[in-house]
């Protein structure tokens, strides 16, 4: 079970994205990106080309060696984790518009499988602001997953308002400032853990 979680500020901006499946996960980015996935060869490359090309291979199929196979697998392993996870990216965004149309017909501030896009569920929770008008956009919280686990989803995105608060409590805090801080990644794993 795969879960992508993102935080959009007022300006529909990235304040904040984990990927929350499992470490035994494999699909959709389940796999984290490392040092080691970042590294690119010629034979990494060309692989990937040929990829982008319909399959069309580009140099002349040789009996490879195994650190060849081994350098290949490494960088479309990463090519595949970053496409997704643009992937992912384009899901989240791409659901706002329903959110929208949808946030000033209805008084609710979650929306449980607002939309539906491939295989992915959207759950939106908007943060209520008291001190906004409707017009204004508010902070979203966006949480993409593949089965309907509602009342746990629920409750994980309580529990991110509540760490979202903690953290805007603090002046030097910015409303649409990207969210960096390490103890806000652990909670939000920890509750993941818990409730998803």
């Amino acid at each position: 079970m795969s879960y992508y979680f993102c935080i959009v500020g007022t300006r529909d901006n990235l304040l904040y994205e984990a990927d929350l499946s499992p470490p035994s996960t494999t699909s959709a980015g389940g796999a984290p990106e490392t040092e080691s996935h970042r590294t690119s060869s010629v034979f990494g490359f060309t692989n990937a080309l040929g990829q982008w090309t319909g399959g069309i291979p580009l140099l002349p199929t040789a009996d490879p060696s195994d650190e060849v196979k081994k350098e290949e697998s490494k960088f479309t392993s990463a090519s595949s984790t970053t496409h997704e996870r643009h992937l992912l990216q384009m899901i989240a965004h791409g659901s706002l518009d329903s959110l929208e149309d949808r946030q000033f017909l209805e008084s609710n501030i979650y929306f449980k499988n607002l939309d539906r896009i491939y295989d992915w569920n959207v759950s939106v929770f908007l943060v209520p602001c008291s001190t906004c008008t409707p017009a204004h956009l508010d902070i979203k919280f966006i949480l993409l997953h593949q089965h309907k686990h509602e009342e746990g989803i629920r409750l994980f995105l309580m529990d991110v308002w509540e760490l979202w608060v903690k953290i805007f409590m603090n002046p030097f805090q910015d409303l649409d400032a990207p969210i960096q801080s390490t103890s806000f990644d652990t909670r939000i794993r920890a509750s993941a853990k818990r409730h998803l």
